[in-house]
């Protein structure tokens, strides 16, 4: 009885603590969500849709980031030559991958201007055709990926040591196979972002970074599986995915109208204007990544050491910009509304609010971080060579990060929104190329200053490009296009 009483009393104690904690938290919050609503809504979107569009966004690149940070760290376990070896392939693999994104990039600005129309039926038609476009894309690539992976790493990476090489030719046999899946619910999700079901895009793309993670620890640091492990915990994550989102499309959206015999018949007319989008899009990604592949064929002349210091950084920079990344995407779907609807001026004015919103926050967010930065980039188990080598790239990347990335990044998405994708793409390409590429090799292979000074170019093109698209975004071009 007397037992009964004090646990009584004690979930008296927590309710009453948990009720204090969320008045106070109301009461601190609530002049900054009353500035927010000032500051954010619009004729055009409420500061309630903007977050519900932001919070799922988050939480999906979020844990994709995550999930980048875990596989590497998992995988280093294996021990450098993997970690090597992964490093080098994804850097050729984030090829098609963003061969696919531009493709879904498409699928989702014209889905969004539809529904800025109230067009819901055409929207749903428009993702069914950009679904059959992607895979067949994937197909084509995957084929000659896995047939001419041995001569391709040899000629990228050809100065790595064998090992690596090896390891490096499984690994790019082994993930070709997925790649259509990775189109399905890659465009899947694109599709329903541009409608604004963000909540739902986030279950299925986190889902699948979810399962990878959990897959890889399970093959990798339990079943000791290492590359196949790794292999293998991709495409079941991706089947899972890939399936779970077209049975959802199919049965529970019925907007969308979509069938198996309809993925089948191809629209030219939805596709032209997908294409209109997603080529430039996909064409930009295409050679954007190219131009880093280029930048990776220097790191392989550096060493180990310099291979496996550009891995930790390459992943934990996806962690360090997830904000970013989420508000990139808040502004294609809100941009793309707003200019569906007729608001031009409102879709200028909400760039440049995300711009400082999200400059302001990743600041915050790297001085959280800043304390536990040693304890990140140890988790991967570097060499003291590559751990000296990983501390001052991230310190460059942070303050690069902070002032200059969301002015390059932020800005394009909203150009893409408006339909101007050529002239963005042919932009980004000439700033990657003149000046990363370009800069990059004087720096590191003339000069001879290390690894570091290609991220350096890399900075300093985030900010010709960030310049170039300001200025664009001031003018009236960008959203004159005729996209549906």
């Amino acid at each position: 009885m007397e037992s009964k009483k004090h646990r009584n009393k004690l979930h008296r104690k927590i309710r009453h603590s948990c009720i204090y904690i969320l008045h106070w938290w109301k009461h601190v919050t609530h002049p900054l969500y009353r500035w927010l609503d000032r500051y954010l809504s619009s004729e055009a979107m409420s500061l309630r849709s903007i977050w519900l569009l932001f919070v799922p966004l988050f939480a999906d690149q979020l844990l994709i980031s995550v999930g980048m940070v875990v596989n590497t760290a998992v995988i280093s376990g294996v021990g450098e030559a993997a970690v090597s070896a992964v490093s080098m392939v994804d850097s050729v693999n984030a090829l098609p991958l963003q061969l696919i994104v531009g493709i879904a990039l498409g699928c989702t600005v014209v889905v969004a201007q539809c529904v800025g129309r109230g067009d819901r039926v055409k929207a749903g038609h428009a993702a069914s055709q950009a679904i059959t476009s992607s895979v067949l894309i994937a197909i084509a690539v995957a084929a000659v990926m896995y047939i001419f992976a041995e001569p391709l790493i040899d000629l990228m990476f050809g100065d790595a040591e064998e090992k690596i090489l090896e390891l490096s030719v499984q690994y790019l046999r082994g993930i070709s196979i997925s790649l259509p899946l990775y189109a399905i619910s890659q465009t899947a999700a694109n599709a329903l972002r541009g409608i604004g079901d963000t909540k739902i895009s986030m279950l299925f793309s986190a889902g699948v970074s979810l399962l990878n993670i959990i897959f890889n620890v399970l093959f990798i640091s339990v079943m000791k599986m290492e590359i196949f492990g790794l292999i293998l915990s991709l495409l079941l994550a991706r089947l899972i995915g890939s399936t779970a989102a077209m049975i959802y499309l199919m049965k529970a959206r019925p907007e969308f109208h979509m069938t198996i015999r309809g993925l089948f018949r191809i629209d030219f007319s939805m596709q032209r204007s997908l294409m209109m989008i997603g080529f430039p899009s996909a064409s930009e990604n295409l050679f954007f990544n190219g131009g880093r592949l280029i930048c990776q064929v220097f790191i392989v002349t550096m060493g180990t050491a310099s291979i496996t210091a550009n891995a930790i950084g390459n992943s934990l920079s996806n962690f360090y910009c997830v904000f970013g990344l989420t508000f990139a995407q808040v502004v294609l779907i809100v941009c793309g509304q707003c200019i569906g609807g007729g608001h031009f001026d409102t879709a200028r004015k909400y760039l440049d609010k995300f711009i400082i919103i999200s400059s302001i926050i990743s600041i915050v967010f790297s001085l959280i971080l800043l304390p536990f930065m040693d304890w990140m980039i140890a988790a991967y188990n570097p060499s003291p060579e590559a751990f000296a080598l990983t501390k001052p790239m991230m310190l460059g990347y942070c303050t690069a990060m902070c002032f200059i990335w969301n002015i390059g990044f932020l800005t394009p998405s909203a150009l893409r929104a408006g339909g101007d994708a050529t002239f963005t793409s042919v932009m980004a390409l000439t700033t990657m190329w003149v000046v990363r590429v370009v800069l990059g090799y004087l720096l590191s292979m003339v000069f001879g200053l290390g690894v570091n000074s290609i991220w350096v170019a890399m900075y300093i093109e985030w900010l010709v490009r960030g310049i170039v698209f300001f200025i664009r975004s001031r003018g009236k071009k960008w959203y004159a296009h005729k996209v549906i």
